[in-house]
Parts: C-alpha cells; structure tokens; sequence
C-alpha cells in the first residue's frame, strides 16, 4: 500500500502519545468512487457529494487499512482525539458514507459492521481506476493532474468516464451479484405453523399446528404440490417439534402434557406411535414456541436433544441411542448459563451445530465433534438465534439472528474466521430455517406481530367490565415499554419501527414521536424517567450483556452506566433522583442493587432474590418483583428483612405494575385465559380492588403498565396480532 496511507504517531511530552493522526497526500479510490479527502469529495459515475470533513476522515481511516477491521476506539482516537463523543456520532458518519456509496449495511459491498467491534472497508482501495471494476483505467499521473482541475471541468471528465462505465456495468453486476432468493408461500393456515422439517428427499415439510379450530397441537405433513396436510397425530397434549429419520419413513415428536415431556416416533405415513423416551424440563405456557428441535443422526442410531441428565439446569446437548435409549451428555455449558439448545448434524454426521444461551437474550453458534467434544465457536454476537441448519455440502451454516436489527436469515462458514453474510431475502422476521439433504430447496417460518401501546381512561373505567380502550402509540412493528414522564406531558416508549429497538419520546396523547437512541442493532429496553424529567436510563446489549445506560433527553447523547460482564435490567430512579436501583445476576441469582445516579460503586439490596424495584416516595422502602415468582416484596432501602405484601402478581409480571403513595396498581391475570384486570391494592386496608378489565392480557415479560402522574390514563402493551406461515425457497445457495 502507498505510504500516503499510513498511520502517524508522535510522542508528547512526558512519554505520552498522541493520538494517531492521518497522513494523506493523495486522492485515492473506494472501489469506482474518486475520494478527494482535500476536497471533501467523493465522486461516482454520475454524481459529486461533498461530506463533512469528519466524515471524510473516517473513510480516510478505513482506507488506510482496506479489509482490516477498524475499531470504534481506533476510529475516535483518530477523528475526534481531542473530544469526547459518543459512538451515536460514529455511527452517524458511517451512515453518511453509506448513503453516499449506496451501500446496504445488510448486505455491504463497501462498508462492513462487525459486531461490537467497528467497521471494515469490504470495496477495494487503489490510485487508480480498475478495469476489474468495469471502469476504464487511469495511470496516477493523470490523477495528479486531476487534482488541479475546477470541481465543473472534473464533473465533465467524469460524465465521460460513467459512459465508459455503463458499457461495462452488465459485466459488473453478474459479476459480483446474484439473484436474491424468492420465497412462496408454502402454507398459509389460520394460527401458527411452527419447527418445519423437510424430508430427506425433500418432497415433504412436516411441522407443528394447532389445526383449523385452534385448540391443539398435532403433527402434520405437507407434500410440495398439495394443499391438504396429512394429520399424523391426534392427541389431546401438545405435539411439537418434528424430525424426520434419515431414510424418511419415520418422525420423531415431542409431547408435551402437563409437566410431563416425552420423545415419540410416529411413521411419516401416519401409523401407531411408539414412546421412546422422556425429555427433561421443558415446562413453559409458550412452550410451542421455544420448545427445542431434535436432530436425527444421519446413521439413523440417535437422537440429539436438548436436555439435562441430573435434571436441571443448565442443559447440554445429549446423545440418545435409538437401539438401548442410553442418554450421553455431549456438551456442557458453564453453569451460570440457560444451556444449550437446537442441535443439528452436519451432513456427515461428524459434527453437530447448536446454540448456547447465556441468557434468553444472549446467544451464540458453535459446533461440537461428535467423536471428542470439541466445541468451537461460530458467532460472536451475543444476540439470540431463532435456528439454524446446515447447507447440504456441510460447508455453511443458515441462521436466523436479529444481529442487524430484524430476524433475518445469515450465513456463516463453517470453519474459517469469515463474518456472517446476510441472506437477502424479502421478509420482515424470519425463523426456524429447514434444508434439504438432496436438493437445495429450504423452508422457514415467516413471522407477523404487532404490538401496540393502547390507553384507558380510569375516570370512566368501571369495575368487572372491559375499559374503553384505545390505540396510542401504534405501527407495524413493536411498541413496548410505555413510560410516562413525572408530568405527564411525555412518554417514553420503546420500538423497532425504524429498523432496530431504540427509545422513543412522544406527547403524551401520542402525537409527534421521536426517536432518541440510534444504537442500530442491540436490544434496547425499559426506560424509565428521572424525578426531574431530564433524564432517561435504560438497558441495552450493545457488548453482549445488558448494560444500564443514561441519556439526557434534550441532549440525546447516551452514557454508559455499566460495563461489568453481568446483565443489569429494569432500572429506576429513586424518588430523590440520587440513586438508580436495578436487577443484576453479578452474584449468581437475580438481585436488586443500588449505584449512583451518575454511575459508581453498586451495593446489593436483596439477598433472597429480585428483578424489577421502586422506591417509595418518603425514600423509606423498596418495593420489587422476582424474575419468575408470584408477588411483590418490600424492604428497607438499605437492605434487611422482606415481606411479601402481594401474592396476587403472576410470574412474568415484573415489570406490570407501578407504585403510589397509597398503593400498588398492577394486573392480576385470571387463570390460564388471555383476559386480565386492572387492580389497585391499598396498603392502608391491605386489601385488592378490582378497577376495570382488559380484553386482552399483556404479553408476560414485556413490561408495559404505567399510569399519568394524575392517574386519570393508564397505558399498557398489547399484542395485537401475530401470525406465522411457512415459506419455501428453491435452489438455495
């Protein structure tokens, strides 16, 4: 590379270093772009942009080592040395060049992100014109001559040069693109259709429904061509997750009834099941929904499944012979971890590929020999993974990762340290990708949920009857964790209507949302107001695990709270706004501790568990709710003996209920229906009061209660719609 692209370091007094500093003599190129960093210039076949000189620096920076990944810290020291700014201003820059190079940040061909790390520049860089580029070649002395040249006389040499171009562009882009796949839809029944499987001819899809009623799920075949599933089971539990044998003649399910999780085998045509053994732990109410897949070893002797020997957690990947059902763990995720799930066979039946949770937020993909054990890692995302599969050659792996905003599909050698490719396919969430063995033909589920922010008027709310609802905050997307601000002029809220989970800010009838976070990826969650109502603080996985982080909201720039390796989640401010009380694992279990509303030393609150807290407004008490138990609990703010003050609290409610000088409003849950009821416990009776009804619970562990500040207006999160149908694809590469 020319030394004009080099990084220079100069030594300050005192020993110290400065920061690096670009050295630039030379106009150079980005695949057939002309950049001019002397000018601010970057030209293309038919147009000039001039970008801020900031901007321009950052590309600079990039180019001066082309391929290489640069980090965000290299990146600040380099074009901000002397100032502090956040990574929102980075991320800024990098969305201006991308614009200017028309590049697409899910599938770049000039500018590559690489998670929690920076960027890399992907297009080449050189001094002059390649006709590999399908541009015309230019020796560097004509460039130097360009240099001098008005802007209006480079503007007409260019024009030239697109015309050379165009000629070329056909060998450029069948060069360089492929066609996108094209799904069709494969089903498209009432309900959900769920854990597809293609047959290993790849004729049929088998899967999970709950059929034209709704009421169960069964297992059913589909053969490509035919409209009408074949139903091969026929029980009153639920039957979920199929698998097909290696020579297709056979299916193995999971049943699941009450708390009791067998393994069976039913023939693909339909026939008399077999039960082969029982599975460990999987007891969830959205158990259809994450229920782990099986895999079918290709020698037909076993069954991987997610599972536990000494039954509990974490669970490891076990091996289930199909001749003596002897269970052998294979792997073994560290202990502070969920486990590891959705194990799939390589072709050759050599390795397997399955997904380790550290949270159900944080995950990534590895693969495990067979023969020894041996783990190696595959993504390093920390992002959850909704499945995966191998592609028959067994030289990729297909995932489905919101690692870039939305569930899409990507690609990942392997072996080899290549970044996941993006898989440009038109769908908004996409799951659970299927692969055929003999043809390249793949299935998925395609995803539709909308989730809203409604309101109710409490002034007219009567008890035992449903409220007058109405939709607030409202789009195709999620709208989550409603917040309103101290008075009740604003709401803070979360959605991933602009691409990615970011907070927004809008008046409090809803009008004129904003967005206030650009982190464009991580999930971000839970904001929550200062007293003052100038700030914000909220959890997002920018570095893997939750973090708190504070924003002022008329500044909008974002400071990092947090930054040890454990998650913290469901802050709030103390009514003094002196203190923010989160919910930590640091120690092992979930706890309440305390730090500094500026960030600092944090102390444990909570020894006998806790999730989501508020103080009292006197600053006497703390008040919290447990990750997964019924109730809320109360002690002193400095910690010591704790009461349950309400059992009537579900788990999975931490987050729907919300604090007053008089009491407690939250929502009881009635049974196992989808209804739920605003109620208010008064501390002053110790006594629960039924307010109003709402037509439809909120979604559990989506926190979504708040109420004005006036209590005349509630808010509260509803799943609207959701909806998922299989989708296939042909000739797959």
């Amino acid at each position: 590379m020319d030394e004009s692209l080099q990084f220079q370091s100069n030594a300050m007094e005192a020993g110290h270093r400065s920061a690096p500093r670009l050295a630039i003599e030379d106009d150079f190129y980005v695949g057939p772009w002309l950049v001019q960093p002397r000018l601010n210039l970057i030209t293309g076949r038919d147009t000039t942009t001039q970008v801020e000189p900031k901007i321009m620096q950052v590309l600079a920076r990039l180019a001066a080592q082309p391929g290489a990944a640069v980090t965000r810290t290299q990146l600040h020291e380099t074009v901000w040395p002397d100032t502090i700014v956040s990574d929102k201003v980075l991320t800024r820059a990098i969305s201006e060049l991308r614009k200017t190079f028309d590049d697409d940040p899910r599938n770049p061909r000039v500018i590559a992100t690489i998670s929690k790390t920076g960027y890399r520049l992907i297009a080449p860089v050189s001094f002059e014109y390649s006709g590999d580029l399908g541009m015309m070649t230019v020796r560097p002395s004509v460039l130097q001559q360009r240099r001098r040249l008005p802007v209006t006389y480079l503007l007409g040499g260019v024009a030239l040069l697109a015309l050379v171009a165009s000629a070329l562009a056909g060998v450029f882009s069948s060069k360089n693109l492929d066609a996108p796949p094209r799904p069709v839809p494969f089903t498209t029944f009432a309900g959900h259709e769920l854990g597809p499987e293609l047959s290993p001819d790849g004729d049929e899809v088998a899967f999970a429904w709950q059929g034209p009623s709704g009421d169960n799920w069964d297992i059913y075949v589909k053969k490509l061509g035919s409209e009408a599933p074949l139903r091969l089971t026929n029980n009153p539990a639920d039957d979920l997750r199929p698998v097909f044998s290696p020579d297709g003649s056979r299916i193995a399910f999971m049943r699941f009834a009450g708390s009791d999780c067998s393994i069976l085998i039913v023939p693909a045509l339909s026939g008399a099941e077999r039960k082969l053994a029982p599975c460990d732990g999987i007891e969830t109410p959205n158990r259809a929904f994450i229920a782990p897949r099986m895999a079918w070893s290709p020698d037909g002797k076993t069954l991987a499944i997610s599972s536990s020997v000494s039954g509990q957690a974490p669970f490891g990947i076990v091996l289930l012979s199909l001749e003596t059902l002897e269970k052998k763990p294979l792997t073994t995720p560290p202990a502070a971890y969920l486990g590891d799930t959705n194990p799939t066979f390589s072709p050759d039946g050599n390795h397997l590929a399955f997904v380790r949770y550290r949270t159900l937020q944080v995950a990534d993909l590895y693969l495990v020999s067979v023969a020894d054990g041996k783990e190696t890692q595959r993504t390093f995302d920390n992002r959850p993974i909704l499945g995966h599969d191998w592609t028959p050659d067994g030289r990729r792996l297909v995932f489905a990762s919101d690692r870039e905003g939305p569930f899409n599909l990507w690609t990942t050698p392997a072996s080899g340290d290549d970044e996941p490719t993006w898989v440009p396919i038109a769908d908004w969430h996409l799951e659970s990708p299927a692969l055929g063995r003999r043809h390249r033909r793949m299935v998925y589920e395609s995803w539709l949920y909308d989730v809203n922010i409604w309101r109710i008027p409490l002034a007219s709310a009567q008890p035992q009857q449903d409220a007058p609802s109405t939709r607030l905050l409202a789009s195709t997307f999620w709208d989550i964790h409603p917040r309103y601000a101290p008075d009740g002029n604003r709401i803070a809220f979360v959605s991933n209507r602009a691409g990615s989970y970011e907070v927004w800010i809008s008046n409090h009838d809803g009008s004129n949302p904003s967005q206030l976070t650009r982190f464009e990826g991580p999930l971000v969650g839970f904001p929550s107001w200062s007293s003052d109502g100038r700030h914000l603080v909220f959890q997002t996985r920018l570095h893997g695990n939750a973090d708190l982080y504070r924003i002022d909201v008329e500044e909008g720039v974002p400071r990092r709270l947090t930054s040890d390796p454990a998650d913290k989640v469901a802050a709030s401010w103390s009514p003094d706004g002196h203190w923010i009380y989160f919910g930590s694992d640091r120690s092992g279990t979930w706890q309440i501790w305390r730090m500094p509303a500026d960030g600092g030393e944090t102390v444990q609150i909570t020894q006998n568990g806790g999730y989501a807290a508020l103080a009292s407004d006197d600053g006497q008490f703390l008040y919290y709710a447990k990750r997964d138990k019924a109730g809320i609990w109360r002690t002193p703010v400095e910690g010591g003996q704790e009461t349950m003050i309400l059992d009537a609290l579900a788990p999975g409610d931490w987050g729907n209920w919300t604090l007053f000088e008089d009491g407690l409003y939250f929502f009881q849950r009635q049974g196992r229906s989808r209804r739920a009821t605003l109620s208010f416990y008064r501390f002053a009776t110790d006594s629960v009061h039924s307010l109003t009804n709402l037509r439809q619970a909120p979604p559990l562990h989506r926190p979504g209660l708040s109420l004005s500040p006036d209590r005349q207006w509630m808010l509260y999160t509803q799943l609207d719609q959701t909806q998922s149908d299989l989708m296939l694809v042909e000739d797959f590469r």
